[in-house]
């Protein structure tokens, strides 16, 4: 056999590798959805948004409360003592569709802010039971809307 007839034969081998091995790679599985967050003062209310990154937002809320105890890491006992704050939300959200058992933090885990209503946004349980916690630290009580939109959850705190 020539060399030139053994080369071709070795390249179209590979190529019949690469073509097979191609598939198996695309259809490797996705990693759990992501949710990243970001706060900013606007006028008359400041706004807390939740941006979910390969899934859809929860589109409700599983359970609210706005109190001035400090909320959990996830289902221990110790409190998130790095949130900034007087007055706490936490807010339960069915976990998105893809994200069991958890969601994954994009970016600190505690993000504070010398906002003039909100000082700190946490995701301080990222997933259990299918659901996930989010909490805000607050400077004083605020009357709130909670908006689902897409890929969002927005938080609106009206000063």
């Amino acid at each position: 056999m020539s060399v030139l007839r053994r080369l071709a034969v070795v390249v179209v081998s590979l190529f019949a590798v690469v073509g097979v091995m191609a598939p198996a790679a695309s259809a490797a599985v996705a990693g759990p959805p992501q949710v990243k967050f970001r706060a900013g003062s606007h006028d008359g209310y400041d706004r807390v948004v939740f941006e979910f990154v390969g899934a859809k937002a929860p589109g409700s809320v599983l359970f609210q409360q706005l109190d001035g105890e400090r909320p959990y890491w996830g289902q221990s006992d110790l409190r998130v003592t790095q949130l900034w704050g007087k007055r706490f939300l936490k807010l339960a959200l069915p976990s998105p569709v893809g994200a069991e058992p958890y969601v994954e933090v994009i970016g600190e885990r505690v993000v504070n802010h010398s906002l003039p209503l909100v000082r700190g946004v946490v995701v301080n349980d990222p997933g259990h039971g299918g659901s996930m916690e989010v909490s805000v630290g607050l400077v004083r009580d605020a009357a709130y809307t909670v908006r689902h939109q897409g890929h969002l959850v927005i938080i609106d705190f009206k000063r």
